[in-house]
């Protein structure tokens, strides 16, 4: 009986230790930007990467997360684009933080949508989640929050977008004579899974 139990309480951790192994933390694609120190006269740091692609039908997801210092003098943006050089004709969504004001666009200014969001100075936190629903492939499950608040804006600004057609990213800052404190992170993994005890 105490054979059968250890053996029992042995099967349960491996599958624990399986299923964080499996977990989009650890097992996802990740994508870092990473600023250079800036070579402008107006503090201008630039990167791009290319991103993870997000197939329908399937149970995956995109995490982006942004840490971007607000400051009287930074201009802060970041392009989510359709094609592999993060161009501006290819822009599908520009979030942008300038002067502690909150802003949303598309493809140009024109589609800039109206907010009235000011951002307290100090380190700002952007994380947006992107989630396949199985059973309603053509919508994702779009969750974002920035300061840990959700901002109506932002969410309408990425159900307005396609993020399954993103290709890369691009992140701007101007301003600020040490970049080191912006970082960008977009991973993928799976989520959900099925589990069958007998």
């Amino acid at each position: 009986m105490k054979t059968s139990m250890r053996h029992k309480v042995r099967s349960f951790l491996f599958l624990v230790l399986l299923l964080a192994l499996a977990s989009p933390a650890i097992a996802g694609e990740v994508v870092s930007v990473l600023l250079p120190d800036p070579m402008f006269n107006n503090c201008e740091s630039t990167a791009k990467a290319m991103l993870p692609i997000l197939e329908a039908g399937t149970s995956e997801r995109l995490v982006v997360s942004i840490n971007c210092p607000n400051t009287a003098t930074n201009e802060f943006e970041v392009w989510f684009c359709t094609d592999e050089d993060a161009s501006r004709e290819f822009r599908d969504l520009a979030i942008s933080l300038d002067d502690g004001g909150f802003f949303v666009s598309g493809r140009d200014v024109k589609s800039q949508l109206p907010d009235w969001s000011n951002m307290p100075l100090g380190l700002c936190t952007l994380d947006i989640e992107l989630r396949n629903r199985i059973y309603c492939q053509e919508s994702l499950f779009v969750k974002s929050v920035v300061n840990g608040m959700q901002i109506p804006v932002l969410e309408m600004g990425v159900g307005m977008a396609s993020p399954r057609e993103w290709r890369s990213v691009k992140v701007v800052s101007r301003g600020l004579l040490d970049a080191s404190d912006i970082t960008a992170t977009v991973s993928k993994g799976e989520v959900g899974f099925s589990l069958i005890l007998r």
